[in-house]
């Protein structure tokens, strides 16, 4: 039984390779990411329609007209990627920008704004960087340490060891982020479940 054609075969890598590409460019590449299935969601249906607009047949729901797998067109493969995934973005973002503040932080420095925020509760002080979660998808993961939450790249002071530190959280990778802290230019990886001690200051 042939579940998929070399027409298809061609629009799925090539959809595949374009989608990379973009994703790459906006630094926002994994292979489960939304903006990678967006786009190549997108090209699917692009490529599959220009196919058979030209072939003058017709037709854009006979999988012999187009590309197609499991007797499924190409379009409407990728349209269901397109939409899936757009929503995923979308509420993705919604979870970062609606993310609530820790409300044991003190303060709060931003590296998207140079007003810090105050918030007047007590600040608890912690023995060692515990990370406690990441969640969220792409470059809109947010990781939770020591019970502040983090986007990529933003700054917060924390107390460890009775020591205030400002903690900046540069990347956030699937099991561990990398941050740099005040006073250190040599950035240190913290991992899930690897509690990670300082010096005190």
């Amino acid at each position: 039984m042939i579940i998929f054609n070399i027409i298809g075969s061609v629009m799925l890598f090539v959809s595949l390779l374009i989608g990379a590409v973009i994703a790459v460019s906006l630094h926002r590449f994994n292979y489960n990411s939304p903006l990678f299935l967006v786009a190549t969601g997108f090209f699917m249906i692009v490529l599959d329609f220009c196919y058979r607009t030209t072939r003058g047949e017709g037709s854009f729901f006979n999988h012999r007209r187009g590309g197609q797998f499991f007797f499924m067109p190409v379009w409407l493969i990728g349209a269901g990627l397109f939409v899936f995934n757009f929503f995923l973005m979308f509420v993705a973002e919604i979870g970062v920008s609606a993310r609530p503040s820790n409300p044991h932080a003190k303060t709060s420095i931003s590296q998207k704004s140079s007003i810090p925020t105050f918030a007047y509760s007590p600040d608890p002080s912690y023995r060692s960087l515990k990370l406690g979660m990441i969640s969220g998808v792409g470059s809109n993961r947010i990781a939770t340490i020591n019970g502040q939450p983090f986007a990529e790249g933003e700054s917060h002071a924390l107390t460890i060891d009775s020591t205030k530190r400002v903690v900046q959280c540069t990347e956030i990778r699937t099991q561990s982020v990398v941050l740099t802290f005040s006073g250190d230019s040599q950035p240190r990886e913290l991992k899930i479940g690897e509690p990670l001690v300082l010096n005190g200051r």
